[in-house]
């Protein structure tokens, strides 16, 4: 049986632990989302010490780890890398290209969201109040702003518009920008107390949203500061299962899409079950990557940042050093080196394979195929050109809940 955790996640709801937190931070905060006559419930005194502040981090770490492989799902059935092949009509509306707003699955990584995003926008300034001058340099608040950040990246990449604490819609871009805003006090906080991993994570973070947004020189900057064997995982455990795992594996409810079927590539492995999925029609595929319910989802990579980097460069006229970078992640992964022409357009083309195979099942394939559709990429148009949703939309809770949005 699937664990409760799995299930919860489906229904938008966090684990418990991570609920408690939630509480903590609204009791602490003042925030009206839970109001209680009773004064002895939770004490503001009893939350308002250092020595909680590891575990208000882990609450929001694990807040993050309940929605990404779900947002690997979801992001996956939006572009061509997964298909439906169970009986979720909520999913098969993400397949079809066609997400209604009371989409519940929809709601349910919304809400999660903004938990995420929530837990460590609120504890950042309380740690900051807490730990006084030594928050500077502290790691648990680069971790906090890290895992905020990410938020924000999954929010401008998987959901066509945004909005935070009843406000105003938030645009794509803007989403990149708040994520921005957090990885940079993230690096700062982590390069001055030494933390390389979670510098690492912030400069990978911070060089994805800067090339989001266009800004190639930046983006190449802070790429080329994260350490090329860098890798930051996500795990999960036998009460927090690997769903990108579960679903395909064990319930048969999406499979591989065609275009990673026979890629030849050792990043991409994909076995065909000889029959069909749960809905006994579609020729189910299993996805290798992850391949068991306890397999770590990789958040971030120096192989990103040295893609991204080779965007930057490519986009900024040194299609020779563009080729470098593509030949050292080909190389990192057991592959020959580029054989094509020192172009533009071949180079782009190059780079955008990479990503596809390198990236696989890490929830960043929706983003780039609007992006190189709105590039002119024929593949990508043709992909996209029946299909109504390019992004999950605002869920009809937010509707219902937030005056300062609508349809």
């Amino acid at each position: 049986m699937k664990s409760k955790e799995i299930r919860n996640k489906r229904n938008g709801t966090s684990s418990p632990l991570v609920l408690l937190i939630i509480l903590f931070s609204v009791a602490v905060s003042g925030c009206g989302l839970f109001e209680s006559d009773n004064p002895g419930s939770i004490l503001a005194d009893d939350i308002n010490d250092a020595s909680t502040i590891p575990f208000l981090v882990n609450g929001q770490k694990n807040e993050l780890a309940l929605q990404l492989d779900v947002a690997v799902i979801y992001s996956g059935l939006l572009a061509d890398e997964l298909i439906h092949s169970g009986s979720y009509p909520t999913w098969r509306e993400m397949s079809n290209g066609d997400v209604k707003e009371d989409n519940g699955d929809v709601g349910g990584i919304w809400a999660g969201l903004q938990r995420s995003r929530f837990l460590g926008d609120d504890n950042v300034p309380r740690m900051k109040e807490l730990l006084g001058e030594a928050a500077a340099s502290d790691v648990n608040v680069a971790s906090a702003l890290n895992y905020s950040g990410y938020a924000y990246l999954l929010f401008a990449e998987i959901f066509e518009r945004a909005a935070y604490n009843t406000g105003p819609e938030v645009s794509r871009a803007g989403s990149f920008q708040l994520a921005i805003d957090r990885f940079t006090e993230a690096a700062a906080v982590a390069s001055a107390g030494g933390h390389s991993t979670q510098l690492d994570l912030a400069y990978v973070g911070l060089a994805r949203a800067q090339l989001m947004l266009g800004n190639y020189q930046a983006a190449l900057a802070t790429a080329n500061q994260v350490t090329p064997g860098f890798e930051f995982f996500i795990n999960y455990d036998a009460q927090n299962s690997n769903s990108v795992f579960f679903f395909n594996h064990r319930r048969a409810e999406y499979s591989i899409r065609e275009p990673f079927w026979n890629t030849g590539d050792p990043r991409v492995v994909v076995e065909y079950t000889g029959g069909p999925g749960a809905d006994n029609e579609t020729p189910q595929y299993l996805q290798q990557k992850y391949n068991d319910d306890i397999s770590p989802i990789r958040l971030a990579s120096g192989m990103e940042a040295i893609l991204i980097a080779a965007e930057a460069q490519n986009e900024t006229g040194d299609q020779s050093g563009a080729i470098a970078s593509i030949n050292f992640v080909r190389q990192n992964a057991g592959l020959g080196n580029y054989e094509g022409a020192n172009t533009y357009e071949a180079v782009r083309d190059a780079i955008r394979l990479e990503r596809k195979y390198e990236l696989f099942l890490e929830g960043k394939r929706l983003n780039d195929l609007r992006r190189y559709r709105d590039d002119g990429d024929a593949e990508s148009v043709a992909f996209f050109q029946n299909r109504i949703s390019d992004a999950l939309p605002l869920p009809d809770s937010e509707y219902r809940t937030n005056p300062n949005v609508g349809p």
